[in-house]
Formats: structure tokens, C-alpha cells, sequence
């Protein structure tokens, strides 16, 4: 390449996308640390099959009494 040729500047957009799930899970536990938000451990009913957990968004009274 020579030093007058004109480089091409490539752009790429990128969209960042965020997804949910309505459905019925069983409740495997709660992980909590104190001063991060506490989070549910999910399973698929009946298999038990682990599909990952869910921030919990309660009040604090409802927080402390999990």
C-alpha cells in the first residue's frame, strides 16, 4: 500500500438487545452478598434442570426475609 492511498474506515453497528422469558420456574435457591442485589436460582418444573436466575427486585423488608 502506498502512503497516498486512501484507507478504508470500516463501521460496523452493533445493537445491543435485551430478552425475557414469562414462564413458570421452580425456585432452586437465593444467592445473596451482602450490598449487591440478591438473585434467583431457576430451574425447568418437574426435570429440575438448572436455566439460570433472575435479579430480585422486592423492598428491602421482603429482601430480609428470604
Amino acid at each position: 500500500m502506498s502512503p497516498s492511498a486512501p484507507t478504508a474506515r470500516i463501521e460496523v453497528a452493533r445493537h445491543k438487545t435485551k430478552s425475557f422469558t414469562v414462564q413458570e420456574y421452580e425456585l432452586l435457591g437465593v444467592e445473596r452478598e451482602p450490598g449487591k442485589a440478591a438473585f434467583a436460582l431457576l430451574a425447568e418444573p418437574g426435570t429440575g434442570k438448572y436455566v439460570g436466575s433472575a435479579f430480585i427486585s422486592l423492598g428491602r423488608d421482603m429482601k430480609e426475609r428470604l
